[in-house]
């Protein structure tokens, strides 16, 4: 009997000398890939707390606010404002703008430019059971802290690109807030302010075999015209970009049901974005085609209600088309249009005046492709490839007769690419805004 009571205080102090280096081990400092470090007390609650903190940095290494999906520096705050409606409060913060979603208990931090999301915080009620010590037996010590107003900020380093910050007030030791950021995707105040060309002027390139001469007289003739006026109308007229190392794909005459969803998949599986200029009669009939487009974060413009030709129109009658394509666009996506490219290119100062007074800038383009006149793709992308400079804006078209662009349109993407350009869209290549 006493050799058994022996044995049994033996395994007790082995037991407990277990217990005891385990508990020990667990207070060496975790490694710095952040891999969530399990706590060691047996609470269920604070179980539940370090699994939640697991979460959220898992959340956070892949650009996102713990429990919801739109990733800084890729969504929009359009395309979240098209997913849970309008926002409840909408504030100006130094260079950027902050929408709150109250029933959502979150916030995002957005560009006012290009409307690119920079900020994404989560107020979840779930939340305030962190506690700083919490967050650091879990995590680890966090790279940096900074203060602001009366909140201590402690932030990780969790991917190249993106930050997770805890938000404790001070004089507590709970968090109040998340936010995962992407300080690359903050646009600096000299981004901010419309493109100063200076002397950088563009002539207007491309070619057709499909032309007669005198077409393309007068087409050569009109090019040397329009570039002339443009230099002597800055900041209301643009035929090209900075002399910057980017280019923008701008596509006239839709939307349709064949080419516009054709150019719009292509140019979501290149990951690029596309300025389109829609014919507002043709916008309701394709409602949900224009929605698309500018749900997937490409711009929505003006390019008239039935194409006519400007020039040979009054202001009263140009007011009123320019009208009905913003009414009829402001109906789909809920924005009007600040960009707009006139019919033909037709623009001379009785047009530009009253463009102007509408509160819109005319883009017209550097690079025509001239789609609506030769068919053959090779065609179509030498022109671009060829004739590629920084800055340019590059003219093709949507509607259903240039379903060569399908075929052309790849290929342009690929080699712009391949030359180191970066392809973006209007609001980005000119500084100005894309609505109203």
């Amino acid at each position: 009997m006493k050799r058994k009571s022996l044995i049994y205080s033996l395994l007790v102090v082995l037991a407990v000398t277990f217990v005891i280096c385990s508990c020990e081990s667990s207070e060496v400092s975790p490694s710095p890939s952040l891999s969530p470090t399990p706590v060691t007390s047996t609470s269920p609650s604070l179980s539940k707390e370090t699994e939640l903190l697991g979460q959220i940095l898992d959340s956070a290494r892949e650009g996102r606010v713990w429990i919801n999906e739109f990733v800084v520096g890729q969504s929009t705050i359009d395309q979240v404002e098209s997913q849970w409606g309008k926002s409840d409060t909408n504030d100006e913060a130094g260079l950027g703008m902050y929408a709150s979603f109250t029933g959502r208990k979150a916030s995002f931090g957005y560009n006012k430019l290009n409307r690119l999301v920079f900020d994404s915080r989560s107020y979840d009620q779930s939340l305030q059971n962190l506690t700083l010590d919490i967050i650091v037996q879990s995590l680890g010590p966090s790279d940096s802290k900074t203060e602001i107003g009366t909140d201590d900020i402690y932030i990780y380093k969790v991917s190249p690109k993106n930050q997770l910050k805890f938000i404790i007030p001070k004089g507590t030791s709970k968090v109040d807030h998340i936010s995962v950021f992407s300080e690359g995707s903050v646009l600096k105040e000299a981004e901010m302010q419309p493109v100063s060309k200076g002397n950088y002027f563009l002539s207007i390139e491309g070619k057709s075999n499909q032309l007669t001469q005198t077409a393309w007289a007068k087409m050569l003739d009109w090019r040397k015209t329009i570039v002339d006026f443009a230099k002597s109308h800055q900041g209301d007229l643009y035929i090209n970009g900075a002399d910057e190392k980017k280019v923008a794909l701008t596509f006239d005459d839709g939307p349709d049901d064949q080419t516009t969803p054709a150019v719009l998949d292509i140019l979501n599986t290149y990951k690029v974005k596309g300025s389109f200029f829609f014919i507002g009669k043709q916008v309701n009939p394709y409602m949900d085609v224009v929605k698309r487009v500018y749900d997937n974060g490409h711009l929505v413009l003006n390019h008239s209600f039935n194409h006519d030709d400007y020039t040979k129109l009054d202001a009263n009658q140009i007011h009123a088309d320019m009208k009905k394509t913003e009414d009829a666009i402001r109906a789909v996506i809920g924005k009007t249009p600040a960009i707009m490219r006139t019919p033909y290119g037709a623009t001379n100062h009785k047009v530009l005046t009253a463009v102007k007074q509408e509160g819109v800038t005319v883009v017209l383009w550097s690079i025509d492709t001239l789609d609506w006149s030769q068919k053959e793709s090779d065609n179509i992308v030498n022109n671009v490839i060829s004739n590629v400079r920084n800055g340019d804006i590059i003219l093709m078209h949507t509607s259903k007769k240039q379903t060569v662009n399908i075929e052309a349109l790849p290929k342009i993407i690929e080699q712009l690419q391949k030359k180191g350009f970066s392809i973006v869209d209007l609001e980005t290549l000119l500084g100005v805004h894309a609505y109203k």
